[in-house]
């Protein structure tokens, strides 16, 4: 089946005078939804977090998804209620009160848009949603992680007074590891894809936030995007034995010119149901990351 589509350029703007293209949003229209593809490259670092990527028609407000800017760039895929109509969407990122993202040309923008009146009650549904994604650690979570762990320390016998003044820098990151990875394994479906013991955490591009910053670049890598397109997914895996690590696999076939590619995209080993694997068989290549 065949589907409308339409790629909107991003421009970087400073008050009036565009500084800069700044990506692309690739738009597909499907049965009862628009399809959003977000790629968006060479944004200020200054403005590296949460911003609210708007839609609309003319005056009227189409909807909004909250984004993650990060080195500079942004990806992922996004779905709204299909409203308006194709040719005559804009599409508008905020950064500040003088920078804006934007699809068409804002030296003809005259005032304040409907894009640019973005409710506070809606911001903050998605933030949370967003926030939600992150699994970001709450703060009475924090304060008892502290707690737990400066008592380990006064068991083992450093005293209160040091072990309270250190406190911050003596949380253990495999503690908040741990505690993050049981509740990734809460939140998100498994998979056995192999048919035996085993199990994957079942991801989707969006869920790249819950990568550390160091390794969230991945959701621009060429190859990943690739496996991810043709089979709609990605995996988390954990392996258990010590020293504890965590990967990223790409769904794909196995081929010796395809491990080459993978290599050179930084997924150096092959995760399928053999060992070791025959040209054709499917399973992951994986990545170490972080999370």
């Amino acid at each position: 089946m065949s589907y409308n589509r339409k790629i909107f350029y991003m421009s970087l703007y400073e008050g009036k005078e565009k500084k800069s293209n700044a990506g692309f949003v690739k738009v597909i229209e499907k049965k009862d939804a628009w399809e959003a593809q977000v790629r968006l490259q060479g944004v200020p670092v200054l403005f590296d977090g949460k911003g609210l990527l708007e839609v609309a028609e003319g005056q009227q407000s189409l909807g909004s998804e909250l984004i993650l800017l990060n080195g500079g760039g942004a990806s992922g895929q996004y779905e709204w209620e299909k409203k308006g109509s194709l040719d005559g969407l804009t599409l508008l990122l905020r950064l500040s009160e003088d920078c804006v993202l934007f699809s068409g040309d804002w030296g003809t923008v005259e005032g304040k848009t409907a894009t640019v009146e973005v409710r506070e009650e809606v911001v903050t549904a998605q933030e949370d949603s967003w926030l939600a994604q992150e699994i970001l650690w709450t703060e009475p979570e924090a304060v008892l992680i502290q707690e737990e762990l400066i008592a380990e320390e006064v068991a083992e016998g450093e005293d209160e007074v040091t072990a309270q003044k250190e406190g911050v820098d003596k949380v253990s990151e495999d503690k908040v590891e741990n505690r993050k990875w049981k509740q990734i394994c809460k939140v998100y479906p498994h998979v056995k894809p192999f048919g035996d013991f085993r199990e994957y955490i079942k991801l989707e591009l969006k869920d790249m936030v819950l990568l550390s910053e160091k390794r969230y670049s991945l959701v621009e890598n060429s190859f990943l995007l690739h496996g991810y397109y043709n089979y709609g997914h990605i995996i988390l895996w954990r392996k258990e034995k010590a020293p504890v690590k965590y990967y990223v696999g790409v769904p794909g076939n196995f081929y010796d010119k395809e491990k080459q590619v993978a290599v050179l995209y930084g997924f150096e080993s092959f995760e399928g149901a053999v060992e070791p694997a025959k040209e054709g068989d499917f399973g992951y290549y994986m990545t170490e990351v972080g999370i």
